[in-house]
């Protein structure tokens, strides 16, 4: 009679090499994702959003040295008072807008692009908090909202992480604006990348006006989705002034200062690979395996050809 085999008892670590398994978690793969390129963004990305925060509470013990009113603002003379409420519903409707649109691929092909999208997002993110934290600090401005408050009163490093959980805000953090900074990077990478990863090819008010891109991928006209973002964009500027939480020189900067980090990072990881330098190295490390960049670096190899010929 046969002896019955006796039924085997999972491993309590089934990813150890003892457990065989080769689909799950393992040392490896926590060490794949840990320096992976989008693992490190990340990590710039809080460590911007943390030092931004601190310094915003530094700027709040520090306003009650300003002994000024609210300054006159020409967009304040001209727009109607709106309330705080629409600002944050623009800054988080295009935050979620975006992240839906290009980080979870609302289509089946180009997955590999869209995680270097979203990648190149949160890295100037990133740099834009920490350049706030420069700015709202070196010259600190009145306040024009009346009705901000805050309880910030322990170490900024503490209040830094409440503000992060949202369990407080700070009032003092005027120049410039986050909530601008955040609508302005959307659309920017809407504005790059929506045709790059497009939904539907239908354009009904720019359609017949040509070419879209060049043969390395440069944008050559509008599209109907770009234009109804940059027309969400500037409603959004109008809350933000009207809400009274913000200056106009306050968007102004924050959105220009927004499309100047973006542009040159974009014109960066084009031309990473042209010299050795450590940031262009870097640059090379967050960005390989980019289908757009590997089309661009064709386009150009064939524009050479045809030059010489």
């Amino acid at each position: 009679m046969s002896t019955p085999t006796a039924t085997p008892v999972p491993s309590l670590w089934p990813c150890l090499p003892e457990g065989g398994c080769k689909n799950m978690f393992t040392l490896q793969n926590l060490k794949d994702v840990v320096t992976s390129p989008l693992f490190v963004t990340f990590l710039w990305l809080f460590f911007g959003m943390y030092v931004n925060c601190v310094v915003q509470v530094y700027a709040q013990y520090r306003s009650s040295q300003i002994n000024a009113s609210t300054l006159p603002d020409v967009g304040f003379d001209l727009l109607p008072t709106f309330s705080p409420l629409l600002a944050d519903l623009a800054c988080y409707g295009a935050m979620l807008l975006t992240l839906l649109r290009f980080f979870f691929g609302l289509t089946s092909s180009n997955s590999r692009i869209r995680r270097h999208i979203f990648r190149r997002h949160i890295l100037c993110l990133g740099c834009l908090f920490l350049l706030r934290s420069a700015s709202i600090i070196s010259t600190m401005l009145p306040n024009p909202a009346d009705y901000c408050t805050t309880d910030v009163q322990h170490s900024p490093f503490y209040e830094a992480f409440r503000i992060l959980l949202g369990q407080t805000v700070t009032c003092a953090d005027v120049m410039y604006s986050g909530h601008t900074v955040n609508i302005t990077l959307c659309s920017m990478t809407w504005h790059y990348y929506s045709h790059v990863v497009p939904l539907t090819n239908f354009d009904p008010v720019c359609g017949g006006w040509g070419r879209l891109t060049n043969r390395v991928g440069d944008l050559e006209r509008f599209t109907t989705c770009k234009i109804m973002v940059w027309i969400f964009t500037f409603v959004g500027y109008a809350f933000i002034i009207g809400s009274r939480f913000h200056y106009t020189l306050d968007v102004f900067i924050g959105s220009l200062l927004t499309i100047v980090v973006f542009k040159v990072y974009y014109a960066r990881l084009r031309t990473a690979h042209l010299s050795g330098t450590w940031f262009n190295r870097l640059v090379c490390w967050m960005e390989r395996g980019a289908e757009d960049i590997e089309e661009y670096k064709r386009g150009l190899g064939e524009m050479a050809r045809e030059g010489v010929g």
